[in-house]
């Protein structure tokens, strides 16, 4: 019989955690930016490194210096030499770039965050958590170049476009800037309209506008009038504006910009869609790799349970067997009884909860079940069910994990009736990178909890 092997096994970096703690180690290889970058605002940025095997990792940031800062970042890890000119040569062409030095780089991308962090916009997610650590430090060591921001007069610039962006979130942007700016302080730019045509702010048309003229009480009335009964599909739009325009009259911004700051805080974390952490299936990073047979069972099981329970039922059978007893079986069966024998779901839930008692989709239920349940937690029931208590110092996290606590905090936020935090919160939404159905399921609740607590503060 052979045997085991008990030898030490070596945890390789993955490609994130290598740039974000040894990158700054590589020598620059060479950058590159925009050729009309002073022009358009919009520097787009290519800075390399070279390995100690000659291999280059490479990190991208799409720049607005008129408004948002990074808006968009993305690397490639350790590739060979050959394959880089490849893809470089391929977006020389397509983005127009030259050859520049590492400190004009530089002082353009934290001149960008400077400029956006002024009106309290933050970088994007994955600039956060990965490729901010392959820049340099920004310290005096650097060469300071002055960079301009925002338009002649240094206010910011919102561009977009009516054909390509999505207006929900553009309307986000110009309600901070109104609230963050001032209004008349920035201007707003159509891209599809003519090259350079500014319009006013107050030309935008929006559900923001469509109450501005109105006094609270009109507001009022028309807001109790609408979310009084069931209205019809073409006046949801106008309970949503009047909501929106009464939230603006009642908060007060400098409370909901540091609710915001403190959840951006609570929430800073990377977020899977690809990748499948172990600890999704109630392992730990330690445990291995988990097979894709076993992984892609578990999704179908947990689709499934909201589709088609005999189907999730007959999946999870076959996942039982093949999982061999990893956490996961246990939450996947949670999940089926929940909807199937609710009375046994409670009794195999607080088993389970005992059992795993570090497992978050488990202590997810646990939560959701608290304050679906209309039992409130108190404060130290609270206390177990926090962001650091449930995922306990991840730096990661999966999609449904995320989306999970997501929903039960918002629900826990609602429970207060503090119009500052859910405003803050519908705000935070656009900060992280969903899939749409998620963002979207996440956005019209927030939109619920936000009618149903001015509900609640109208009654006061």
């Amino acid at each position: 019989m052979a045997k085991k092997n008990t030898g030490k096994v070596i945890q390789m970096l993955t490609p994130e955690n290598y740039i974000r703690t040894k990158s700054r180690t590589l020598p620059i290889y060479e950058c590159w930016i925009s050729s009309n970058w002073k022009v358009s605002k919009f520097p787009i940025i290519l800075i390399a490194r070279k390995h100690p095997n000659d291999n280059i990792t490479y990190c991208t940031y799409m720049v607005d210096l008129l408004c948002l800062g990074v808006k968009n970042t993305f690397y490639s890890f350790n590739i060979t030499l050959s394959t880089y000119n490849d893809q470089l040569n391929d977006i020389r062409e397509e983005m127009h770039l030259k050859s520049c030095n590492y400190v004009l780089v530089h002082n353009i991308i934290y001149a960008a965050l400077e400029f956006a962090e002024e009106f309290e916009f933050k970088p994007c997610k994955d600039f956060k958590s990965v490729t901010q650590y392959f820049l340099g430090e920004d310290t005096d060591d650097v060469e300071l170049i002055e960079i301009e921001c925002g338009d002649e007069d240094g206010q910011p610039v919102c561009v977009y476009s009516k054909l390509h962006d999505d207006l929900r979130k553009v309307q986000k942007i110009i309600a901070q800037l109104e609230r963050t700016a001032g209004s008349g302080n920035y201007s707003v730019v159509d891209e599809d309209e003519e090259a350079e045509e500014f319009v006013d702010d107050d030309d935008f048309e929006d559900d923001e506008d469509f109450f501005g003229d109105k006094t609270f009480a009109e507001k009022k009335e028309v807001f109790l009038m609408l979310s009084s009964v069931e209205i019809e599909s073409e006046k949801v739009d106008a309970l949503i504006a009047v909501t929106n325009s009464m939230y603006r009259d009642i908060i007060d911004p400098q409370i909901v910009s540091n609710y915001y700051d403190e959840f951006f805080d609570e929430l800073s974390v990377e977020i899977l869609s690809d990748e499948v952490p172990n600890e999704l299936l109630g392992l730990s990073s330690d445990d291995g790799t988990i097979s894709d047979e076993v992984i892609d069972l578990f999704f179908e099981v947990l689709i499934a349970v909201d589709d088609d329970l005999d189907k999730a039922r007959s999946k999870w059978e076959i996942f039982k067997k093949l999982a061999k007893g990893i956490p996961a079986v246990s939450y996947l069966e949670l999940e089926i009884l929940r909807i199937e024998k609710p009375k046994e779901y409670l009794a195999k839930r607080a088993k389970f909860a005992l059992q795993y008692p570090s497992y978050s989709m488990i202590r997810l239920l646990e939560y959701n079940d608290l304050i679906q349940g209309g039992k409130f937690p108190n404060q130290n029931e609270i206390a177990k069910f926090t962001f650091d208590t449930i995922f306990q110092g991840r730096e990661t996290l999966h999609r449904a994990e995320f989306f999970r606590y997501f929903l039960c905090f918002s629900f826990l936020i609602a429970h207060e009736t503090n119009l500052n935090k859910l405003e803050a919160l519908f705000e935070l939404l656009d900060e992280f990178e969903l899939e749409e159905k998620d963002f979207n399921l996440l956005e019209k609740t927030i939109l619920f909890l936000k009618i149903s607590a001015l509900i609640e503060y109208l009654k006061k």
